[in-house]
């Protein structure tokens, strides 16, 4: 519009893919801001690994699968620019050299954590505490 001050607007598929619309909106001179948030991955699924009981408490493990949406595919592939590979700590090793290897990646592999949920048991069944890990 002028020197340092952009109109900057997300295409048709960025406003589709922003999670939970625009937040934190700023206004200094002559610039308007506002943040908005792009998920890297969802849930796809949990497999149960174990299920440990202990009378009224109990522990279940599991694998939660997630599946990469583009945002979370581009991340990857920029993670060994970003200095050092941190990417042990947020997916499978697997996973991302499957990305970083492919000139044009799909998006539906999966990115795995492993998790604890608790447990405990009331007259009417098993809930869940707030308690995970």
């Amino acid at each position: 519009m002028k020197p340092h001050v952009w109109d900057v607007q997300l295409t048709e598929r960025g406003l589709k893919d922003v999670e939970g619309g625009r937040y934190a909106h700023e206004h200094k001179n002559d610039c308007d801001q506002w943040k908005v948030s792009f998920p890297q991955a969802k849930v796809d699924h949990v497999d149960v690994t174990g299920i440990v009981e202990d009378g009224v408490h109990a522990k279940v493990g599991a694998i939660i699968a997630f599946a990469l949406t583009p945002v979370g595919v581009a991340f990857i592939k920029l993670l060994p620019a970003l200095g050092g590979d941190n990417t042990n700590k947020l997916i499978d090793a697997q996973t991302a050299r499957k990305y970083l290897d492919q000139q044009s990646p799909k998006d539906d592999a999966f990115a795995k954590r492993n998790a604890t949920f608790e447990f405990e048991k009331y007259d009417d069944g098993w809930k869940p505490t707030q308690r995970h890990q």
